[in-house]
């Protein structure tokens, strides 16, 4: 049988293999051959087979050595010195034609209960990190009903605000300065309607509690920015395919820096430009349909 930290260690590089594979494949095979709708999905397949693979062998590791049994022959002497030894160990006795005893020793007690202690560490520091994700969206909806709606529609609705630094989208709220000039106004409401229109928020919130459940696997962090830019490239590409100027949004995405924006929320421009005004250059049009 595997010692517990062997088998600890076991899972962690079980779970830092399928990340670090299934993001390399994604990297240089599926990035540029599938559409953004796949690759979203993809991407969010990789924290879950990631919580779900380890977990599951974990726990049936843990399941064996609890119910995994050792039998012992022993004189009663010695059946008297082991118990005093092992007194967590559950231990069964009868006697044998010879009148010796048999001692059948359920499992460690001990060894299950420090190994049930690894994964609660883990998972201590997980809730803390999610506490914090909960309080920040709590802190934007209670934002969203203590401001009023300028404009509303049956997608979205805008909320203007001295506040509010550069333009973002949280859920279906769009948030807009309040010097925001005309014409610049109409490109960051169509980018911000596609995040909307795509349901990219849903995506956020789902790689944002996963991350922080499994914060201690440092490629997840990598696929979380990958599925935040195929967000910009999705949302770029409708723009794009409404009829807006490249040119016109190129320099919109020079002019705009994210500022306060909150981590739950879909910016103007996350990712890097360069790469961003590449994608936008692509002659092959990636579906965008929800």
């Amino acid at each position: 049988m595997t010692t517990p930290v062997s088998h600890c260690l076991h899972s962690y590089v079980l779970m830092l293999a399928i990340a670090t594979l299934m993001m390399l494949f994604y990297d240089i095979v599926l990035r540029r051959r599938i559409d953004f709708i796949i690759g979203r999905m993809y991407l969010l397949c990789i924290p879950v087979l990631c919580l779900l693979v380890p977990g599951i062998r974990y726990c049936l590791w843990l399941l064996m050595i609890t119910t995994e049994n050792t039998v012992l022959h022993l004189s009663r002497s010695e059946a008297e010195t082991y118990m005093y030894i092992h007194p967590d160990a559950m231990i069964m006795a009868h006697e044998n034609e010879e009148g010796a005893a048999t001692f059948v020793e359920h499992g460690d007690a001990s060894i299950t209960t420090l190994w049930w202690l690894v994964p609660l560490c883990l998972l201590s520091v997980s809730l803390v990190l999610i506490v914090i994700q909960i309080s920040q969206m709590a802190r934007m909806q209670w934002y969203i009903r203590q401001s009023k709606a300028e404009a509303a529609t049956p997608e979205y609705r805008i909320i203007r605000s001295a506040q509010v630094k550069t333009p973002f989208s949280y859920a279906r709220t769009m948030f807009l300065p309040n010097d925001m000039p005309e014409n610049k106004e109409k490109i960051i409401i169509s980018h911000e309607a596609a995040h909307i229109r795509c349901r990219h928020y849903r995506d956020v919130w789902i790689m944002e509690l996963l991350t922080r459940l499994m914060w201690f696997n440092p490629i997840l962090w990598i696929v979380r920015n990958r599925l935040r830019n195929i967000h910009e490239f999705q949302a770029d590409r409708m723009v794009l395919d409404g009829g807006t100027d490249i040119l016109t949004y190129q320099t919109l995405l020079l002019e705009e820096v994210m500022e306060d924006s909150n981590i739950m929320a879909n910016g103007v421009n996350p990712p890097p430009r360069r790469r961003r005004c590449k994608e936008q250059k692509r002659k092959q049009k990636i579906s965008t349909s929800t």
